[in-house]
């Protein structure tokens, strides 16, 4: 048999293994070691050869074929908690409609920024390479200020992708400063200004009418 996988997929625990990316599964060769009768010898690419359980094999296979299968008895990851669906079912349209609760400031969003932000960004936005910067110094240069269109868009991508090495750990406050520092660091806002849910929908960002929808046939895009 011959199997590819093009995602790291965790096998049965009696298995011990990791089918990674890409890789081949191949059939083994005279040289392999022997095992006992409820197991097949595999080799991973140029790796060594593993005693698999036919059962993982099984699962390995029907993942292969796209087919659905019982999560219980190949013991393949588990459920989604109600809680953890809730956590990334967030969708905030550039009206604010799903904006959550919570509210932030330009100094609490300073704070947060020299913790969990300056690293890659930079003290004042600048940017640290190959980071991006975040404040406009030219025309020319793709930021916040420059070419985002709404802010409450800013705000989702804040709260569900920032800091790089912990997507989705910020709280909504922390979401809602950075979001504060970011349109008063672009002079968008005032300093002494507060986000929120009523407020942030309400900001106009200077390249609000820089994209146009594409009305080509069976396109929803915009431009």
């Amino acid at each position: 048999m011959m199997v590819r996988k093009s995602r790291i997929v965790s096998i049965h625990a009696g298995a011990m293994f990791l089918l990674l990316a890409g890789c081949v599964v191949s059939p083994a060769t005279s040289d392999a070691p022997v095992v006992p009768e409820d197991r097949v010898v595999v080799k991973i690419d140029n790796g060594p050869y593993i005693g698999v359980s036919r059962e993982s094999i099984d699962a390995l296979d029907a993942f292969r074929s796209g087919a659905t299968t019982s999560m219980q008895h190949y013991r393949l990851g588990r459920p989604a908690h109600d809680t953890e669906i809730t956590a990334w079912d967030v969708d905030i349209m550039p009206d604010g409609h799903g904006l959550p609760l919570g509210s932030g400031t330009v100094a609490a969003g300073a704070m947060v920024y020299a913790q969990q932000c300056a690293a890659c960004h930079g003290k004042s936005g600048e940017g640290v390479s190959p980071y991006l910067a975040l404040s406009a110094r030219e025309s020319s240069d793709r930021t916040v200020g420059s070419y985002w269109p709404y802010a409450t868009t800013v705000f989702d991508y804040v709260l569900q992708t920032m800091p790089f090495e912990a997507p989705g750990s910020l709280t909504n406050d922390e979401a809602y400063a950075l979001t504060a520092l970011l349109l008063y660091m672009n002079d968008i806002i005032l300093a002494a200004d507060v986000m929120d849910a009523t407020s942030l929908p309400r900001v106009v960002m200077p390249n609000a009418n820089g994209f146009i929808p594409d009305d080509r046939e069976n396109s929803n895009t915009t431009h």
